[in-house]
Protein backbone atom coordinates (compact mmCIF):
# COMPACT_ATOMS: atom_id res chain seq x y z
CA UNK A 1 0.00 0.00 0.00
CA UNK A 2 1.08 3.30 -0.76
CA UNK A 3 2.06 5.28 2.40
CA UNK A 4 0.43 8.64 2.73
CA UNK A 5 2.72 11.40 1.97
CA UNK A 6 4.44 12.77 5.02
CA UNK A 7 3.14 16.04 6.28
CA UNK A 8 5.57 18.78 5.89
CA UNK A 9 7.12 19.73 9.18
CA UNK A 10 5.94 23.07 10.45
CA UNK A 11 8.73 25.63 10.50
CA UNK A 12 9.45 26.96 13.93
CA UNK A 13 8.17 30.45 14.39
CA UNK A 14 10.73 33.06 13.58
CA UNK A 15 12.29 34.57 16.63
CA UNK A 16 10.94 37.98 17.36
CA UNK A 17 13.49 40.61 16.82
CA UNK A 18 14.75 42.01 20.12
CA UNK A 19 12.98 45.11 21.29
CA UNK A 20 14.83 48.20 20.37
CA UNK A 21 16.61 49.69 23.36
CA UNK A 22 15.32 53.07 24.34
CA UNK A 23 17.63 55.80 23.25
CA UNK A 24 20.20 56.69 25.89
CA UNK A 25 19.36 59.78 27.85
CA UNK A 26 21.39 62.73 26.73
CA UNK A 27 23.83 63.96 29.36
CA UNK A 28 22.67 67.14 31.06
CA UNK A 29 24.14 70.25 29.58
CA UNK A 30 27.17 71.42 31.49
CA UNK A 31 26.50 74.42 33.70
CA UNK A 32 28.36 77.51 32.70
CA UNK A 33 31.37 78.13 34.96
CA UNK A 34 30.76 80.55 37.80
CA UNK A 35 31.97 84.01 37.02
CA UNK A 36 35.22 84.70 38.91
CA UNK A 37 35.90 87.98 40.61
CA UNK A 38 38.14 90.08 38.42
CA UNK A 39 41.71 90.12 39.62
CA UNK A 40 42.79 93.50 40.91
CA UNK A 41 44.64 95.52 38.38
CA UNK A 42 48.25 96.31 38.97
CA UNK A 43 47.54 100.04 38.94
CA UNK A 44 44.37 99.85 41.08
CA UNK A 45 44.55 102.21 44.06
CA UNK A 46 43.90 100.81 47.54
CA UNK A 47 43.26 102.99 50.57
CA UNK A 48 44.89 101.94 53.83
CA UNK A 49 44.29 103.72 57.14
CA UNK A 50 47.27 103.91 59.44
CA UNK A 51 46.03 102.43 62.73
CA UNK A 52 46.32 104.08 66.11
CA UNK A 53 49.62 103.23 67.74
CA UNK A 54 51.55 102.27 64.59
CA UNK A 55 55.27 102.63 65.17
CA UNK A 56 57.01 102.02 61.90
CA UNK A 57 56.55 102.02 58.15
CA UNK A 58 59.74 102.48 56.16
CA UNK A 59 59.63 104.18 52.76
CA UNK A 60 62.24 104.76 50.07
CA UNK A 61 62.36 106.96 46.98
CA UNK A 62 63.21 104.97 43.84
CA UNK A 63 63.14 106.57 40.41
CA UNK A 64 60.83 109.30 41.67
CA UNK A 65 58.39 106.82 43.25
CA UNK A 66 57.76 106.53 46.99
CA UNK A 67 57.89 102.79 47.79
CA UNK A 68 57.24 100.86 50.98
CA UNK A 69 60.54 99.23 51.92
CA UNK A 70 59.49 97.51 55.17
CA UNK A 71 56.31 96.78 57.12
CA UNK A 72 57.28 95.93 60.73
CA UNK A 73 55.45 93.13 62.51
CA UNK A 74 53.34 93.72 65.58
CA UNK A 75 55.04 93.22 68.92
CA UNK A 76 55.15 89.70 70.34
CA UNK A 77 55.99 88.37 73.75
CA UNK A 78 58.02 85.24 73.01
CA UNK A 79 60.05 83.51 70.31
CA UNK A 80 57.56 80.65 70.38
CA UNK A 81 54.74 82.98 69.39
CA UNK A 82 56.90 84.50 66.68
CA UNK A 83 57.60 81.05 65.25
CA UNK A 84 53.90 80.13 65.25
CA UNK A 85 53.27 82.25 62.18
CA UNK A 86 50.54 84.26 63.88
CA UNK A 87 52.39 87.54 63.67
CA UNK A 88 50.52 90.34 61.98
CA UNK A 89 51.96 93.49 60.41
CA UNK A 90 51.52 96.78 62.20
CA UNK A 91 49.82 98.19 59.08
CA UNK A 92 47.45 95.80 57.27
CA UNK A 93 46.70 96.10 53.58
CA UNK A 94 50.11 97.29 52.48
CA UNK A 95 53.09 95.19 51.38
CA UNK A 96 56.75 95.76 50.78
CA UNK A 97 57.25 97.17 47.32
CA UNK A 98 53.88 98.94 47.16
CA UNK A 99 53.94 102.49 45.87
CA UNK A 100 52.48 105.23 48.05
CA UNK A 101 50.56 107.42 45.62
CA UNK A 102 48.66 109.66 48.05
CA UNK A 103 48.58 110.62 51.73
CA UNK A 104 45.13 111.91 52.71
CA UNK A 105 44.44 112.40 48.98
CA UNK A 106 47.60 114.50 48.55
CA UNK A 107 50.56 113.44 46.41
CA UNK A 108 53.97 113.22 48.12
CA UNK A 109 55.05 116.37 46.27
CA UNK A 110 51.99 118.23 47.54
CA UNK A 111 52.51 116.88 51.08
CA UNK A 112 55.96 118.45 51.37
CA UNK A 113 54.58 121.72 50.02
CA UNK A 114 51.89 121.79 52.72
CA UNK A 115 54.35 120.95 55.49
CA UNK A 116 56.47 123.99 54.59
CA UNK A 117 53.64 126.39 53.62
CA UNK A 118 53.04 129.13 56.19
CA UNK A 119 49.45 129.17 57.41
CA UNK A 120 48.73 125.57 56.35
CA UNK A 121 47.19 123.26 58.94
CA UNK A 122 50.09 120.83 58.43
CA UNK A 123 52.69 123.55 59.07
CA UNK A 124 53.78 123.34 62.72
CA UNK A 125 55.61 126.69 62.48
CA UNK A 126 52.32 128.56 62.01
CA UNK A 127 50.44 126.69 64.75
CA UNK A 128 53.22 127.16 67.32
CA UNK A 129 52.81 129.76 70.05
CA UNK A 130 54.33 132.12 69.18
CA UNK A 131 54.61 131.39 65.47
CA UNK A 132 58.07 131.42 63.87
CA UNK A 133 59.47 131.40 60.32
CA UNK A 134 59.80 128.04 58.59
CA UNK A 135 63.24 126.54 59.18
CA UNK A 136 64.21 128.98 61.93
CA UNK A 137 64.31 126.35 64.69
CA UNK A 138 67.16 123.89 64.93
CA UNK A 139 67.42 120.59 66.77
CA UNK A 140 68.91 122.54 69.68
CA UNK A 141 65.56 124.21 70.39
CA UNK A 142 63.00 122.90 72.83
CA UNK A 143 60.27 122.03 72.13
CA UNK A 144 61.20 120.86 68.63
CA UNK A 145 59.28 121.88 65.51
CA UNK A 146 58.17 119.08 63.17
CA UNK A 147 58.14 121.35 60.10
CA UNK A 148 61.61 122.79 60.76
CA UNK A 149 62.96 119.28 61.39
CA UNK A 150 61.38 118.09 58.12
CA UNK A 151 63.04 120.87 56.14
CA UNK A 152 66.45 120.19 57.70
CA UNK A 153 66.24 116.41 57.24
CA UNK A 154 64.97 116.68 53.66
CA UNK A 155 68.06 118.71 52.77
CA UNK A 156 70.48 116.42 54.59
CA UNK A 157 68.89 112.97 54.20
CA UNK A 158 66.31 113.16 51.42
CA UNK A 159 62.53 113.31 51.14
CA UNK A 160 61.89 109.66 52.02
CA UNK A 161 63.70 109.80 55.38
CA UNK A 162 62.32 113.24 56.25
CA UNK A 163 58.76 112.16 55.40
CA UNK A 164 58.68 108.96 57.44
CA UNK A 165 60.13 110.79 60.47
CA UNK A 166 57.57 113.59 60.05
CA UNK A 167 54.77 111.00 59.95
CA UNK A 168 55.97 109.57 63.26
CA UNK A 169 56.16 113.05 64.79
CA UNK A 170 52.60 114.12 63.91
CA UNK A 171 50.74 110.78 64.01
CA UNK A 172 48.94 111.77 67.22
CA UNK A 173 47.62 115.01 65.73
CA UNK A 174 46.87 113.88 62.15
CA UNK A 175 45.24 110.58 61.10
CA UNK A 176 46.55 109.40 57.73
CA UNK A 177 45.06 107.28 54.97
CA UNK A 178 47.50 106.02 52.36
CA UNK A 179 46.58 105.48 48.73
CA UNK A 180 48.80 102.57 47.62
CA UNK A 181 49.12 100.33 44.59
CA UNK A 182 51.35 97.48 43.48
CA UNK A 183 54.50 98.72 41.83
CA UNK A 184 55.81 95.45 40.37
CA UNK A 185 59.05 95.95 42.29
CA UNK A 186 59.90 93.23 44.81
CA UNK A 187 62.17 94.29 47.67
CA UNK A 188 65.20 92.10 48.27
CA UNK A 189 66.45 91.66 51.84
CA UNK A 190 70.15 92.10 51.32
CA UNK A 191 72.67 94.79 52.11
CA UNK A 192 72.92 97.65 49.66
CA UNK A 193 76.21 98.99 48.43
CA UNK A 194 76.68 102.53 49.73
CA UNK A 195 72.94 102.76 50.26
CA UNK A 196 72.15 102.63 46.52
CA UNK A 197 69.44 100.58 44.82
CA UNK A 198 71.03 98.09 42.46
CA UNK A 199 69.21 95.86 39.92
CA UNK A 200 69.73 92.18 40.67
CA UNK A 201 70.68 89.83 37.81
CA UNK A 202 68.26 86.89 37.98
CA UNK A 203 69.17 85.29 34.64
CA UNK A 204 69.65 81.53 34.69
CA UNK A 205 73.17 80.28 34.16
CA UNK A 206 71.87 77.69 31.64
CA UNK A 207 70.18 80.33 29.54
CA UNK A 208 72.13 81.80 26.70
CA UNK A 209 70.37 85.16 26.85
CA UNK A 210 71.00 87.24 29.96
CA UNK A 211 68.27 89.58 31.10
CA UNK A 212 68.35 92.08 33.91
CA UNK A 213 65.57 91.61 36.42
CA UNK A 214 63.35 94.49 37.56
CA UNK A 215 63.94 93.49 41.19
CA UNK A 216 65.28 96.45 43.17
CA UNK A 217 67.12 96.28 46.46
CA UNK A 218 65.29 98.31 49.07
CA UNK A 219 67.56 97.42 52.00
CA UNK A 220 68.53 100.18 54.39
CA UNK A 221 71.76 101.89 53.44
CA UNK A 222 74.00 104.50 54.95
CA UNK A 223 71.43 107.25 54.42
CA UNK A 224 68.86 105.47 56.56
CA UNK A 225 71.50 104.68 59.12
CA UNK A 226 72.19 108.39 59.44
CA UNK A 227 68.48 108.99 59.91
CA UNK A 228 68.30 106.57 62.82
CA UNK A 229 71.06 108.42 64.61
CA UNK A 230 69.28 111.68 63.81
CA UNK A 231 66.24 110.47 65.74
CA UNK A 232 68.19 111.02 68.96
CA UNK A 233 67.36 114.65 69.66
CA UNK A 234 69.83 117.20 70.96
CA UNK A 235 67.79 117.47 74.15
CA UNK A 236 68.77 113.86 74.89
CA UNK A 237 72.43 114.69 74.42
CA UNK A 238 72.14 117.86 76.50
CA UNK A 239 70.36 116.11 79.35
CA UNK A 240 72.91 113.30 79.48
CA UNK A 241 75.63 115.87 80.03
CA UNK A 242 73.66 117.62 82.76
CA UNK A 243 74.96 116.49 86.19
CA UNK A 244 71.51 116.38 87.77
CA UNK A 245 70.02 114.27 84.99
CA UNK A 246 73.05 111.97 84.84
CA UNK A 247 72.64 111.29 88.56
CA UNK A 248 68.96 110.52 87.98
CA UNK A 249 69.86 108.04 85.23
CA UNK A 250 72.27 106.25 87.55
CA UNK A 251 69.62 105.94 90.25
CA UNK A 252 67.09 104.62 87.76
CA UNK A 253 69.40 102.03 86.26
CA UNK A 254 69.34 99.69 89.26
CA UNK A 255 67.30 96.56 89.84
CA UNK A 256 63.56 96.90 89.87
CA UNK A 257 61.03 95.15 92.06
CA UNK A 258 60.31 91.48 91.60
CA UNK A 259 61.66 88.14 92.72
CA UNK A 260 64.11 86.08 90.78
CA UNK A 261 67.23 86.91 88.88
CA UNK A 262 67.09 89.61 86.28
CA UNK A 263 63.43 90.55 86.86
CA UNK A 264 62.98 94.28 86.46
CA UNK A 265 66.68 94.76 85.83
CA UNK A 266 67.45 98.04 84.15
CA UNK A 267 63.87 99.30 84.34
CA UNK A 268 64.23 102.81 85.72
CA UNK A 269 61.49 105.36 86.15
CA UNK A 270 60.91 107.83 83.36
CA UNK A 271 62.36 111.29 84.12
CA UNK A 272 59.93 113.85 85.47
CA UNK A 273 59.95 117.21 87.21
CA UNK A 274 63.51 118.53 87.61
CA UNK A 275 64.90 115.48 85.81
CA UNK A 276 63.28 116.25 82.47
CA UNK A 277 65.60 116.75 79.53
CA UNK A 278 67.03 120.25 79.64
CA UNK A 279 68.34 122.74 77.10
CA UNK A 280 70.47 125.58 78.44
CA UNK A 281 69.12 128.97 77.41
CA UNK A 282 71.63 131.37 79.02
CA UNK A 283 75.14 131.11 80.42
CA UNK A 284 74.96 134.51 82.13
CA UNK A 285 73.22 134.98 85.48
CA UNK A 286 69.80 136.58 85.70
CA UNK A 287 68.26 138.12 88.80
CA UNK A 288 64.78 137.66 90.18
CA UNK A 289 62.56 137.57 93.26
CA UNK A 290 61.12 134.42 94.82
CA UNK A 291 57.31 134.55 94.62
CA UNK A 292 56.47 131.30 96.41
CA UNK A 293 58.17 128.21 97.82
CA UNK A 294 56.53 124.81 98.39
CA UNK A 295 58.94 122.64 100.39
CA UNK A 296 60.99 121.38 97.41
CA UNK A 297 60.14 123.73 94.55
CA UNK A 298 58.90 127.24 93.89
CA UNK A 299 58.55 130.08 91.42
CA UNK A 300 60.74 133.09 90.63
CA UNK A 301 59.69 136.35 89.01
CA UNK A 302 62.54 137.64 86.82
CA UNK A 303 63.52 141.28 87.36
CA UNK A 304 63.69 141.88 83.60
CA UNK A 305 61.52 140.51 80.77
CA UNK A 306 62.91 137.33 79.14
CA UNK A 307 62.93 137.06 75.36
CA UNK A 308 62.04 133.39 74.78
CA UNK A 309 59.07 131.57 73.16
CA UNK A 310 58.25 129.91 76.49
CA UNK A 311 58.59 133.09 78.58
CA UNK A 312 54.82 133.64 78.85
CA UNK A 313 54.16 130.10 80.02
CA UNK A 314 53.20 129.86 83.71
CA UNK A 315 52.35 133.60 83.58
CA UNK A 316 55.98 134.55 83.17
CA UNK A 317 57.17 132.70 86.29
CA UNK A 318 60.40 130.65 86.34
CA UNK A 319 60.39 127.18 87.93
CA UNK A 320 63.05 126.44 90.59
CA UNK A 321 63.71 123.11 92.34
CA UNK A 322 65.66 122.42 95.51
CA UNK A 323 68.28 120.40 93.60
CA UNK A 324 69.27 123.55 91.68
CA UNK A 325 70.06 125.62 94.79
CA UNK A 326 73.73 126.33 95.56
CA UNK A 327 74.12 128.14 98.90
CA UNK A 328 70.87 127.16 100.62
CA UNK A 329 68.46 124.27 100.94
CA UNK A 330 65.26 126.30 100.70
CA UNK A 331 63.92 129.66 99.62
CA UNK A 332 61.58 132.19 101.16
CA UNK A 333 59.16 134.46 99.31
CA UNK A 334 60.60 137.91 98.76
CA UNK A 335 64.30 136.98 98.71
CA UNK A 336 66.46 137.95 95.73
CA UNK A 337 68.40 135.29 93.87
CA UNK A 338 70.54 134.92 90.76
CA UNK A 339 70.35 131.97 88.38
CA UNK A 340 70.98 130.64 84.92
CA UNK A 341 68.09 129.79 82.61
CA UNK A 342 67.16 126.46 80.96
CA UNK A 343 64.12 125.13 79.14
CA UNK A 344 62.35 121.75 79.00
CA UNK A 345 58.97 120.49 77.82
CA UNK A 346 57.29 122.12 80.84
CA UNK A 347 58.66 125.62 80.26
CA UNK A 348 61.53 127.73 81.62
CA UNK A 349 63.46 126.83 84.77
CA UNK A 350 66.30 128.17 86.92
CA UNK A 351 69.51 126.30 87.69
CA UNK A 352 72.76 127.12 89.53
CA UNK A 353 70.62 129.37 91.72
CA UNK A 354 72.04 131.20 94.74
CA UNK A 355 70.49 133.62 97.20
CA UNK A 356 71.82 137.19 97.14
CA UNK A 357 72.64 138.16 100.76
CA UNK A 358 72.55 141.70 102.10
CA UNK A 359 75.66 143.49 100.95
CA UNK A 360 76.37 141.09 98.10
CA UNK A 361 77.42 142.89 94.97
CA UNK A 362 75.73 142.45 91.63
CA UNK A 363 78.43 140.41 89.90
CA UNK A 364 76.87 141.03 86.50
CA UNK A 365 77.88 144.72 86.89
CA UNK A 366 81.32 143.94 88.37
CA UNK A 367 84.35 145.32 86.54
CA UNK A 368 88.09 144.69 86.80
CA UNK A 369 88.91 148.13 88.13
CA UNK A 370 91.28 148.24 91.12
CA UNK A 371 92.98 144.89 90.50
CA UNK A 372 96.06 146.58 89.09
CA UNK A 373 96.76 148.33 92.43
CA UNK A 374 96.21 145.10 94.36
CA UNK A 375 98.55 143.12 92.12
CA UNK A 376 101.24 145.82 92.21
CA UNK A 377 102.34 144.59 95.64
CA UNK A 378 101.37 147.62 97.75
CA UNK A 379 101.75 146.47 101.34
CA UNK A 380 99.04 148.53 102.95
CA UNK A 381 97.82 147.53 106.38
CA UNK A 382 94.24 146.54 106.76
CA UNK A 383 92.19 149.13 108.60
CA UNK A 384 90.41 146.38 110.52
CA UNK A 385 93.65 144.93 111.95
CA UNK A 386 94.60 145.96 115.51
CA UNK A 387 97.19 148.65 115.88
CA UNK A 388 100.79 147.39 115.80
CA UNK A 389 102.93 147.52 118.95
CA UNK A 390 106.15 147.49 117.02
CA UNK A 391 107.97 145.88 114.13
CA UNK A 392 106.88 142.33 113.48
CA UNK A 393 104.01 142.63 115.89
CA UNK A 394 100.26 142.94 115.35
CA UNK A 395 98.33 143.46 118.55
CA UNK A 396 100.85 141.58 120.62
CA UNK A 397 101.18 138.82 118.02
CA UNK A 398 104.50 138.05 116.33
CA UNK A 399 105.02 136.66 112.85
CA UNK A 400 107.64 134.38 111.36
CA UNK A 401 108.36 133.46 107.74
CA UNK A 402 108.68 129.67 107.52
CA UNK A 403 109.56 127.42 104.59
CA UNK A 404 107.39 124.38 105.36
CA UNK A 405 108.04 122.26 102.27
CA UNK A 406 111.61 123.24 101.53
CA UNK A 407 110.60 124.49 98.09
CA UNK A 408 111.64 128.09 98.73
CA UNK A 409 108.11 129.35 99.34
CA UNK A 410 107.82 131.34 102.58
CA UNK A 411 104.66 131.24 104.68
CA UNK A 412 103.92 134.14 107.06
CA UNK A 413 102.78 132.52 110.32
CA UNK A 414 101.34 134.60 113.13
CA UNK A 415 101.99 133.39 116.65
CA UNK A 416 99.96 133.89 119.78
CA UNK A 417 101.31 136.66 122.11
CA UNK A 418 103.84 135.61 124.74
CA UNK A 419 102.25 135.45 128.18
CA UNK A 420 105.39 136.89 129.85
CA UNK A 421 105.62 139.74 127.37
CA UNK A 422 101.99 140.62 127.95
CA UNK A 423 102.70 141.13 131.64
Amino acid sequence: MDEPPAEPLAEPPAAEPPAAEPPAAEPPAAEPPAAKAPAPKADELRFVKLPVGWEGLSVLMTDGRLLVSEVPQACFSSERFAASGNLKPQVSGVSEGDEIVTLNDETPARVQERILAEGDSWNACSSASPAHPVGSKSKFDSPPCAACDFKRRRTALGLDVALQMWLRAVKREIRFTLGVRASGIVPVKQAAVNGSQLPVDRASSSSSSKKTSSVVDLAAGSKLGGALSEMKSLDDLTSERHPVYKDHLKKGSGKGKGKGKGKGKGKGKKPSGPHLERTKVSTSFLRGEVLEWKNKFGWIKPSKPIDHPLAEKHRGKIYINVIDLLNTSSLSPGVTCEFQLFSDVSGLGAELCWVVQDGDEDWSQWKDEGWEDWESGDDEEDEDMPESNGPGDRGGRSSDWIDYDGDGKQWNVWKAPDAKASK
